[in-house]
């Protein structure tokens, strides 16, 4: 699993590619693990896209409300963050 140093655009969805050649688990320990360094708790409940072969992984900030979403593309092997535009 590599993390991107760099802000790096994914060509296909638009957003801030975070790791490369990361499986689904790996992708969610890290997520979890950087999330509660922030302060938001890791909603464990992802929603698959068969046709996109994406799964969608929620965090959110309980103090806040704030919710963020990310992307993990099965067949690439990337957690996608933000939008770039």
């Amino acid at each position: 699993m590599r993390r991107m140093t760099t802000p790096c655009k994914d060509v296909v969805t638009g957003r801030r590619i975070l790791y490369a050649d990361c499986s689904y688990n790996s992708a969610c320990c890290e997520l979890e693990r950087e999330a509660e360094k922030e302060g938001f708790e890791f909603v464990s409940t992802g929603r698959y896209n068969g046709s996109l072969n994406h799964t969608f992984i929620k965090i959110k900030n309980p103090k806040t409300g704030e919710i963020r979403e990310f992307i993990y593309d099965e067949l690439r092997g990337f957690l996608l963050g933000e939008r770039m535009d």
